[in-house]
């Protein structure tokens, strides 16, 4: 009996996930027994929505939420990689040469099949306007050719509008519309060598995005916009005009998802690392301070540390005390009384580390001779084995308690990311964050008496 009711109860679950997903069917007769996936985006991350293997002739068949609206990849093992639009239906894929974009087809998918003919559109668009655009100057310069001029602008008014005529006609239930929309705007934006007129228009075409758009967090654009506006911004050359814009863009941004708390905590944590990696700490900071001050944002377990980094490790905040492994010549960090201490912490499994200790292991002597500073390596290392073996020739104070994001002194750091690196003086004041072992030299140069 209790057989039955568990056999009953399995092609239940089975019957209500086949209602709950869409089908997609393909044939790549070049893709024989390969590895298919399909990949989703959710805001600035992929996640894996099916996979499955072709058989012996090509054919797969995948099962994907139908809840799930947005852009996804599908992506054949080792071979190439194809953007694809869902939006709940039942469709075909047959692609018999993948170096051949005409030889690809879908079959009852509207959302794909215009997506298809606005590429082609699109693609046509860009060859007649490089041509027009590097005929014109011949012909606008001769005054006795003026009639073939006003008919080049013409005709490159027309192609300039043909893409946004064709969107224009098509419904707003469409994704297609929607995320054809996104990538004309991130088109204009990416484009290298703008004229500062086309610049500004691009610029404001990005920031009259709406942010909470569900469309625009299921895209997989998100990521290119901001990489390329933060591009964008710094072709000015002007530092103070350069933070300026871009923390209006974080007010912008903050205001716009407020009431979207996956697309707050996702952007934010994003923009952050990518306003760190390019060395604008201040940028950094006052999103991190703005969002910590504004109660209306709901900030989650994950990201809450990294603005809290901001907040209580902010520089001319004093740092917790540190106590060291057992062992060593000092018990805890504050015993160390060079003139600067340089905390760094990492791990041996942490790839930038790898890269970043033997460069600090190569300053060490200087550090210490020629600015007095020490360099404590604290390690997020839980295989002792490992830990011995990423040390063995560090010549500096190296401390671990094996507890990985759980130490206490991760935890009253801050630390979210590896490496970290804090520039403290004497009293464990935080004089500097330098982003690498490069910059803390710099850092220590510039601060020399």
């Amino acid at each position: 009996m209790k057989k039955k009711i568990f056999i009953i109860l399995y092609f239940a679950v089975l019957q209500a996930s086949a209602q709950n997903s869409s089908i997609l069917k393909g044939h790549f007769s070049f893709a024989k027994e390969t590895e298919i996936r399909l990949m989703g985006f959710i805001g600035v991350k992929d996640t894996l929505l099916a996979q499955t293997k072709t058989d012996a002739l090509g054919n797969f068949l995948l099962h994907y939420p139908q809840k799930n609206k947005g852009a996804a990849t599908l992506q054949i093992k080792e071979t190439t990689s194809l953007i694809v639009l869902l939006n709940n239906e039942n469709f075909e894929i047959t692609w018999a040469d993948f170096k051949d974009f005409a030889a690809l087809q879908f079959t009852n998918s509207k959302e794909n099949e215009v997506f298809q003919q606005a590429f082609a559109i699109n693609t046509d668009v860009q060859k007649k306007l490089a041509g027009l655009d590097y005929l014109l100057p011949f012909y606008k310069n001769d005054l006795s050719k003026k009639e073939w001029s006003a008919q080049l602008e013409k005709e490159i008014s027309i192609e300039n509008n043909r893409f946004e005529a064709y969107l224009k006609k098509l419904p707003n239930t469409s994704y297609a519309k929607a995320y054809l929309s996104y990538r004309s705007v991130l088109q204009k934006l990416q484009k290298e060598n703008k004229f500062q007129a086309e610049a500004r228009d691009s610029e404001t075409a990005f920031l009259a995005i709406d942010f909470s758009d569900e469309n625009l967090f299921f895209s997989g654009l998100t990521k290119e916009f901001f990489d390329a506006y933060i591009k964008q911004i710094f072709t000015i050359q002007n530092e103070t005009l350069i933070v300026s814009k871009l923390n209006a863009f974080s007010d912008l941004l903050k205001n716009s998802i407020q009431g979207n708390t996956k697309a707050l905590n996702q952007y934010s944590e994003y923009l952050i690392k990518e306003y760190e990696k390019f060395g604008l700490i201040t940028c950094a900071e006052y999103l991190a301070m703005s969002l910590l001050n504004d109660n209306k944002c709901l900030i989650d377990s994950k990201t809450l540390p990294i603005l809290e980094q901001y907040k209580k490790m902010a520089i001319g905040n004093t740092a917790a005390d540190m106590v060291f492994s057992e062992g060593l010549k000092y018990k805890k960090l504050s015993e160390v009384q060079a003139k600067y201490k340089v905390v760094v912490f990492g791990a041996s499994w942490c790839e930038a580390c790898t890269k970043e200790m033997p460069q600090f292991k190569e300053y060490a002597e200087l550090f210490k001779t020629t600015y007095d500073s020490e360099i404590v390596f604290v390690s997020l290392d839980t295989d002792k084995e490992k830990y011995d073996a990423f040390i063995k020739d560090l010549p500096f104070i190296n401390s671990c308690d094996y507890k990985g994001w759980a130490s206490s002194n991760v935890k009253n750091y801050y630390v979210f990311a590896t490496p970290s690196i804090f520039v403290l003086d004497t009293e464990n004041k935080i004089v500097a964050k330098p982003l690498n072992a490069i910059a803390t030299a710099k850092w220590l140069y510039e601060n020399r008496q």
